[in-house]
């Protein structure tokens, strides 16, 4: 008898051992299969290799046309995306997305590897009717304003420009508010993250704020909670089958 209890405990005790050693490999793999769903998902919505900017544009005075114009790292040239109207005293929210684009390419911060850099957004708008239509533009600061400064002087002295024929031309080529943001970078390119302030023209007036941000991939944000919910699951949840 025991004999018999003897072998029957050896038995016992031979089987618990190997299937507790068993446990660290199938939680292991369960692991795996989290992350690697997790990362799957990243990489099938192309979250980790496509950037969107999230603008925020509250106008003063109803902007009638109005256009978003960035840049990024990767290209010498500039984008445009229409806003249509903004109403006056409301905060209108956009995402505008670039698929192909890393979010890295969006850091206004040094160093600086290419002539077009900080890279920035800017603001091109028209508000009013008729002959008392006016053009408001993104600037970093309200040094227009408290100079007094006119279309005249900051735009027109450069380019020959007079604001009625900027308004006819934005209002015939939509395209033209890129290029105009272009020209005049200096004065209009606000780095992302950094708040705009909207100025009214004919003479310079506060017209409202506006801001762009490049938020992370939300596909991090999954990778990161798919693994950790995984593992903080009861170990006899974890279990995978054989």
């Amino acid at each position: 008898m025991k004999a018999s209890l003897r072998i029957w405990l050896r038995r016992w005790n031979g089987r618990s051992a190997v299937k507790h050693s068993r446990r660290p490999q199938k939680l292991a793999r369960c692991l795996t299969v989290a992350l690697a769903t997790a990362w799957g998902g990243a990489a099938c919505t192309g979250a980790a290799a496509a950037a969107t900017v999230h603008l925020e544009v509250t106008p003063t005075q109803t902007l009638t046309t109005a256009y978003a114009v960035y840049y990024n790292k990767n290209s010498s040239g500039v984008f445009s995306f229409p806003l249509g109207t903004l109403p006056a005293g409301q905060t209108t929210s956009f995402d505008h997305d670039f698929p192909f684009v890393d979010p890295s390419a969006f850091d206004p911060s040094p160093p600086f590897t290419q002539y077009w850099e900080p890279v920035g957004y800017g603001i091109v708008g028209l508000f009013g009717e008729g002959d008392a239509t006016g053009a408001t533009f993104s600037f970093q600061n309200s040094d227009a304003i408290d100079s007094g400064a006119t279309f005249e002087s900051l735009f027109t002295a450069q380019n020959g420009f007079t604001e009625a024929s900027f308004i006819s031309t934005l209002n015939s080529f939509p395209t033209f508010a890129g290029s105009w943001v272009n020209t005049f970078d200096h004065l209009l390119k606000v780095p992302y993250g950094s708040q705009a302030t909207l100025v009214n023209f004919s003479t310079a007036a506060f017209g409202g704020t506006a801001i762009a941000t490049v938020p992370e991939p939300a596909g991090w944000v999954l990778l990161v909670l798919g693994g950790g919910a995984f593992f903080w699951l009861p170990r006899r949840r974890a279990s995978c089958p054989s």
